[in-house]
């Protein structure tokens, strides 16, 4: 009989690597996948399609667990006592009611093992991690990002609820400095008070608040040799990094071994030239909907800042471009981008990036697999959040500026021979980005088995 595996998803963007695991776990001879969806978010009604049709189990955290605790006449009188103990009570009951939550899922669905697509102090992954625990079940994290809570800081830059200049986010900072970060002019803290002295009474607390999967799973699968070298720099423990691979890889593998088919396909699909490059774009979210917006952004509204994005790739006259949306976006906003030589493509962007000749993104986690493939990018930070992940990759040219962009756009368009260089240099970072040798995902189950095997001796 087949080991049940507990698959845990968060967002749009965690579905996207969690539905790999899923499969990779249906095809197995070993194990069999249960996906569960811990939040709603805006396109998980088409994700639980998705795994209908592949019919793999689900379920759906129920909606009385969504909600908030103490909104009843209790907490209007505790409210009125403190607002900071109301909201410390809150997420202490909610943290206590998710570690039994997932107590009893793990129980019913008589899990081996949890995997979930990241650990972060904002969600409830540690409550997630603790409840395995708690029943001597494993866990780990296979994440598809990696930060250093450079992203976290600049989304909270200007959002009162994260400055220390509020007391009670002062006295959690002075109690517990792992919380706080110093970036620019400003004293920032990773959680607003209540939640952190909940996470610290609770033991939900990670060792690195600010870090990206900075947990107490008892192992990160580790995509590359870079992610692994990131997260050493971040401070995560090396004990718990397992380099495996990550299953986009073998995606980026299968595709470029037949490079010509697919992209014959992709163009017919499209409808465009096959006489043509291709450039394909990673349009950016909208970030400046956040409190503060983005005042370093030289557009002030995301419908010019798209239209400009577009329209400079537009004016090239021997590449096709190629759009690729954030999941949590819908294509038929966006229809008002495309033109003669300009697609929206609904393909999962990791199946893209291995057919295009050049790749054009915004600081996006992405980048790291147009590396692994060789791929020219151009890292427009348009929002100037200035991460320095890509910076140093050679290859990879990083630019902040709109009419910086329109040359460099020009030039790739115009001079083979900077094209040619690019590829060149970029070739080189490759293999440190990522091994596209088709066998991330026999790593992968080799990783659940030792774990597995490890909780069971």
């Amino acid at each position: 009989m087949k080991k049940k595996i507990l698959v845990v998803v968060h967002t749009n963007t965690w579905f996207t690597e969690m539905e790999r695991v899923a499969h990779l776990l249906q095809n197995s001879e070993e194990y069999t996948p249960h996906v569960h969806f811990a939040y709603e978010y805006p396109t998980v009604s088409s994700d639980i399609q998705k795994l209908q049709k592949k019919e793999v189990s689900f379920s759906s955290t129920p909606e009385e667990m969504l909600g908030p605790i103490l909104d009843g006449n209790l907490g209007y009188y505790l409210s009125k006592v403190s607002s900071f103990f109301i909201l410390f009570l809150r997420y202490w009951l909610k943290s206590r009611k998710e570690v039994s939550y997932y107590k009893d899922l793990i129980c019913e669905i008589k899990a081996s093992l949890v995997v979930m697509g990241g650990d972060l102090v904002g969600y409830n992954t540690p409550e997630i991690v603790k409840a395995a625990h708690n029943l001597g079940k494993p866990c780990i994290v296979v994440p598809s990002t990696m930060s250093d809570g450079t992203e976290q800081a600049e989304a909270y830059f200007f959002d009162p609820q994260f400055s220390c200049e509020k007391l009670s986010n002062r006295i959690a900072g002075w109690l517990w400095p792992k919380w706080i970060k110093n970036y620019k002019t400003k004293t920032l803290i990773r959680l607003p008070a209540p939640q952190v002295v909940s996470r610290q009474i609770s033991n939900t607390d990670p060792a690195l608040p600010w870090v990206s999967s900075s947990t107490r799973a008892d192992f990160i699968a580790v995509e590359s040799q870079a992610m692994g070298e990131y997260y050493v720099r971040c401070g995560i423990d090396t004990g718990i990094l397992q380099t495996t691979g990550s299953l986009a890889n073998d995606v980026l593998a299968e595709k470029m071994q037949s490079i010509s088919k697919y992209t014959d396909e992709l163009l017919s699909i499209l409808k465009l030239s096959k006489s043509r490059k291709i450039l394909l774009t990673a349009l950016p979210p909208d970030s400046l909907y956040m409190p503060g917006g983005r005042p370093e952004c030289e557009f002030n509204n995301y419908k010019d800042l798209t239209l400009f994005w577009v329209q400079s790739l537009r004016r090239m006259k021997n590449f096709n471009i190629v759009i690729s949306l954030h999941p949590s976006v819908s294509i038929e906003d966006f229809r008002y981008l495309e033109s003669e030589n300009v697609r929206i493509s609904q393909k999962p962007i990791v199946e893209l990036i291995p057919l295009c000749d050049v790749f054009v993104a915004s600081v996006s986690s992405t980048i790291r697999w147009a590396i692994a493939c060789a791929k020219p990018v151009i890292n427009y930070d348009v929002y100037q959040y200035r991460y320095t992940d890509f910076m140093a990759v050679k290859g990879v040219v990083y630019l902040d500026q709109s009419q910086r962009y329109n040359e460099v756009i020009s030039k790739i368009d115009e001079d083979q021979n900077y094209l040619q260089e690019l590829k060149k240099t970029i070739s080189v970072e490759a293999s440190y980005w990522g091994n596209l040798d088709g066998q991330e995902g026999k790593r992968l189950l080799q990783l659940f088995s030792k774990l597995i095997q490890k909780y069971s001796s």
